[in-house]
C-alpha cells in the first residue's frame, strides 16, 4: 500500500518540519510505503504598509550581520528535509507529466485548513484535490483549523471540500464540533503526530549544541515580554543560563544567548538538554513533554485551544500562566512534573489514534 501526506513540510518551521517527520516516519514503521507529496503552494502574501516596510528596511540594515546564521538555519532545514521526508515531486509544468498513484492521501497534520495561512481560502489540496494526485480515498490526520469557528464567509467552501474526505480527524478536541456540523462523516479528535513518536526517536537524530553551563531554552513564535519576564524569574533561582532558539533575532533586553543557526535536528538537540523550557507555542510544549522537561508555556490570547487541550488531557494546564503571577511562578519552580503519571494518560491518547489510523490505512470502518 502506498501513502502520500500533504501538509506544511515546507514551512521553515521546528513544528511544522518535525510533525512531517513524525507522521511520514510513524506509518513507516506501520510496515506502509510513504511520501511526503512535495507540493509547495505560493500564496499571495499581504499587503505591508509604508511604515511596516520602512521599518523592516532599517531592521534588515541593522541586524545585516545575522544573514549568516539565518543562511545556515534555512540549509540545516532544507538538508533535514531532503534527508528525512523522502518526497514525491509533483512537476505539474513538465511536459513530460507523470500522475503520481496513492492509495491512500492524508491531509495533516498542522494548520492546513486555516485560510490565514493559506492565502485567505482554503487550499483545495489539503482536502485531497490536488492536480496530478490519483488516490483511492482521502483522509485527514490531527487537522487543525487554527480558530474558535470556520469562517462565516468561507463556509460553504469549507462545506464542499470537507465531503471529499472519507475519514477526518482533527487535532483540537474543541474543533470536533464545529468540523462535524458540516459533513456526514464522523469526526474524531487525535494527538499532534510528533507525539506518535518517542523520546528515543527524537534523541538518535538530535544534534546536541555546544553549551557547557546548564541551561533554561526559551522558544517562541511570536514574541511576548512576558516570556522574558517569566524566563529570568526562573533561571534566576535555578542558575541558569538562559538560551533562545529563534528564527530571527529577538530583542529581549535580557542576560541570552541568541541561537538563529538551528535546523530542526539542533532544535531537538537543545530541548534534549535544555534544564528548563519556557515557550509560547504548541510544538515548544509538546517537545517540553516528550523530553520530559519542567515548563512554563505562556499560550496565545485567542489561540489557547491548541496548548489547553493537550494540557488538560495529561492533566498539565497548571504549567499554563497568561500574567506575572509571582505566587503561581514560584510554586511551579519549586514542583516538578510527574512524568509517569504524564505518560499514562499519553498512552491512552497514543492507543486512540493510533487505533484510527491502523483503521483508516486499511480502509476499514472505524469504531470509536
Amino acid at each position: 500500500m502506498k501513502v502520500g501526506i500533504l501538509t506544511f513540510h515546507w514551512s521553515r518551521n521546528y513544528g511544522a518540519a518535525l510533525q512531517s517527520y513524525a507522521l511520514k516516519t510513524y506509518i513507516y514503521k506501520m510496515g506502509y510505503k510513504v511520501n511526503i507529496i512535495d507540493y509547495i503552494p505560493n500564496y499571495p502574501k499581504a499587503k505591508s504598509s509604508f511604515i511596516s516596510e520602512l521599518k523592516g528596511f532599517i531592521l534588515f540594515k541593522l541586524l545585516v550581520f545575522d544573514a549568516l546564521k539565518i543562511k545556515k538555519q534555512k540549509k540545516q532545514f532544507k538538508e533535514f528535509s531532503d534527508s528525512f521526508f523522502s518526497k514525491d515531486i509533483l512537476d505539474v509544468k513538465s511536459t513530460q507529466f507523470v500522475e503520481k498513484k496513492y492509495d491512500c492521501l492524508i491531509c495533516g497534520s498542522d494548520q492546513i485548513w486555516n485560510p490565514f495561512l493559506t492565502g485567505g481560502n482554503f487550499d483545495p489540496a489539503y482536502f485531497g484535490k490536488l492536480k496530478g494526485i490519483n488516490t483511492k480515498f482521502c483522509a485527514s490526520y490531527a487537522a487543525s483549523i487554527g480558530e474558535k469557528h470556520i469562517p462565516k464567509e468561507q463556509v460553504n467552501q469549507f462545506k464542499l471540500l470537507i465531503n471529499s474526505l472519507k475519514y477526518i480527524s482533527v487535532r483540537e478536541e474543541q474543533s470536533v464540533n464545529e468540523v462535524q456540523q458540516y459533513t456526514s462523516s464522523k469526526v474524531i479528535d487525535v494527538i499532534d503526530p510528533t507525539l506518535l513518536l518517542d523520546y528515543e526517536d527524537y534523541s538518535s537524530i538530535s544534534i546536541d549544541p555546544n553549551i557547557t553551563k546548564p541551561y533554561l531554552l526559551i522558544y517562541q513564535n511570536t514574541k511576548n515580554p512576558l516570556v522574558y519576564q517569566i524566563a529570568s524569574k526562573v533561571a534566576k533561582e535555578k542558575n541558569l543560563k538562559i538560551v533562545e532558539v529563534a528564527y530571527r533575532r529577538q530583542f529581549s533586553f535580557i542576560n541570552e544567548k541568541i541561537i538563529m543557526s538551528a535546523g530542526p535536528r539542533e532544535f531537538l538537540g537543545l530541548y534534549k538538554n535544555a534544564d528548563y523550557v519556557i515557550t509560547n507555542t504548541f510544538h515548544g510544549t509538546v517537545f517540553s513533554i516528550i523530553f520530559n522537561k519542567d515548563f512554563i508555556s505562556i499560550p496565545l490570547k485567542g489561540r489557547e485551544d491548541r496548548v489547553l487541550n493537550l494540557t488538560n488531557k495529561l492533566k498539565l494546564e497548571k504549567r499554563l500562566i497568561s500574567t506575572l503571577d509571582c505566587e503561581r511562578i514560584e510554586n511551579l519552580i519549586s514542583e516538578q512534573i510527574n512524568y509517569n503519571d504524564v505518560k499514562k494518560l499519553l498512552e491512552k491518547e497514543k492507543t486512540k489514534s493510533k487505533k484510527f489510523l491502523e483503521g483508516m490505512l486499511e480502509n476499514n470502518d472505524i469504531s470509536y
